[in-house]
């Protein structure tokens, strides 16, 4: 099973899980939310959807915020009493990611670096069309004084 990024910025589920249905099929399934912040943050989000059925019950946190079994854990660095008492009433589970944040930062940098080098390309694309554009490439041609003009029909048949 594979991990993707849910490319669907709308959607209420972060990550995509790829699941083998036999040898040659595989199909992506919803899969958690990913949160990365403060624990004021995270709780705020995620009360915000709590009764909407989109949004899924188990979500991906910074392992500071959780205990293991999944549940919110109260500290100055984690949730407050309230907090963690709101989450539990409204069914959250957690999955606690170590580095979750440095984690989320490196791969922000790395999706960024990747558009900026698309977006690089897409404006080269946009110039390499419009410097061969029908009418630029007629133009040269009259500055080349007709020889452009002139090789080109020189080999053309008439009949």
């Amino acid at each position: 099973m594979r991990t993707w990024l849910n490319p669907d910025s709308t959607s209420a589920r972060d990550l995509l899980y790829e699941i083998r249905v036999s040898n040659a099929r595989h199909i992506l399934v919803p899969g958690t939310q990913v949160k990365v912040g403060s624990a004021t943050y995270v709780a705020r989000s995620l009360l915000r959807h709590a009764s909407d059925p989109r949004y899924g019950k188990v979500c991906d946190v910074d392992a500071r915020l959780v205990f293991p079994d999944g549940s919110p854990r109260i500290a100055a660095d984690a949730f407050t009493r309230g907090q963690a008492a709101a989450l539990e009433k409204a069914g959250f589970k957690f999955v606690g990611i170590e580095h979750l944040e440095t984690d989320a930062k490196r791969m922000h940098a790395g999706l960024k670096g990747a558009y900026e080098q698309q977006l690089a390309a897409y404006e080269r694309d946009l110039v390499i069309r419009a410097r061969y554009a029908p009418r630029q490439v007629a133009i040269r041609a009259g500055i080349a004084g007709g020889i452009t003009v002139i090789v080109a029909t020189a080999g053309a048949t008439y009949q």
